[in-house]
């Protein structure tokens, strides 16, 4: 079904629920799997703490396989860039979904996308806190920072 988003479809979050401990052997067969779609990009969201390691960060990277940078309750913040692009993924302050993020956050956000992008990375951002519309509202102000039309 997503093949007929065609040239639309550039990349795909791999949510793993919080129960899905670290699994090497599975993860390096689910990524053999993605390669016969590249090149859409791939990025894995993992929920739990068992993945946070650099035993998982290497083999992302040498897959090129983007590690999600989320803002989820009890995952680590500053997490390595495993791959040619960053993906941010905001659920609202304190994982809530129903609140909005400040002037001086999203300020964060853009200079972290500015910072990868200035140094020839993609870089994608994706608003989950939808509650009330604050993701519209933080997209459309977070583009206005960084300059975007």
């Amino acid at each position: 079904m997503a093949k007929a988003l065609k040239e639309n479809l550039v990349i795909v979050l791999w949510q793993l629920p919080p129960g899905f401990s670290k699994d090497k052997s599975k993860l390096n067969a689910f990524s053999i799997l993605l390669k016969r779609f590249l090149p859409i990009l791939n990025v894995l969201e993992f929920r739990n703490k068992s993945w946070f390691c650099s035993e998982i960060y290497d083999f992302l990277q040498d897959n090129n396989l983007g590690l999600c940078h989320t803002d989820w309750p009890g995952i680590p913040k500053d997490l390595p860039l495993t791959s040619s692009f960053l993906y941010l993924r905001r659920h609202g302050p304190q994982g809530s979904y129903s609140s909005s993020y400040s002037l001086r956050e999203l300020k964060s956000f853009a200079a972290k996308i500015l910072d990868h992008t200035k140094r020839g990375k993609e870089a994608f951002i994706f608003f989950n806190n939808d509650a009330y519309g604050y993701a519209v509202k933080n997209a459309g102000t977070l583009k206005e920072i960084v300059g975007l039309p």
